[in-house]
């Protein structure tokens, strides 16, 4: 009886190795697709950051720059609609810092202007600032991180 156990015994062994080696390979494609699909286009992991209470916000003017993760954004309150636009202050023509005055954004290394929207205006970028998507629960606005080009408010 002792000589049928051990003859048994490293079948055993070797299956239970291989289901282990199976479920580890396993469970790791899972991660990966889970991650994968919690990725937003730009490689980032999404998430939503809470900026604070809209009426305190936009107090005393339309737009406030805020700053996340160590990007500066604007945040632009149409007075017409009170819809919120979200928009990286970084020029999409050499990533320069934007700067904001007379109610466009301005772009100092070569002369791009972009309007409260985004558009660009005038000077050497072709492409629309960078937008994230704004979202308000009740009164409070969050950010979603790592969704370029997304409006929603």
């Amino acid at each position: 009886m002792s000589e049928e156990h051990k003859t048994t015994e490293p079948r055993a062994d070797r299956r239970r190795w291989i289901t282990g080696v199976i479920a580890a390979l396993g469970g790791t494609s899972v991660l990966a697709l889970a991650a994968s699909y919690l990725r937003s286009p730009t490689g980032r992991f999404e998430r939503t950051v809470r900026i604070g209470e809209v009426d305190e916000i936009f107090r005393d003017r339309p737009t406030r720059m805020i700053t996340v993760d160590e990007e500066t954004i604007a945040l632009v309150r149409d007075p017409a609609t009170a819809s919120i636009t979200a928009l990286s202050m970084q020029c999409t023509h050499a990533g320069c810092p934007l700067e904001y005055h007379a109610k466009k954004f301005h772009c100092h290394c070569h002369g791009g202007t972009f309007d409260l929207q985004g558009q660009p205006t005038a000077g050497p970028p072709k492409r629309s600032l960078r937008t994230y998507t704004v979202v308000v629960v009740g009164p409070t606005l969050f950010l979603r991180m790592g969704t370029p080009n997304g409006r929603t408010s």
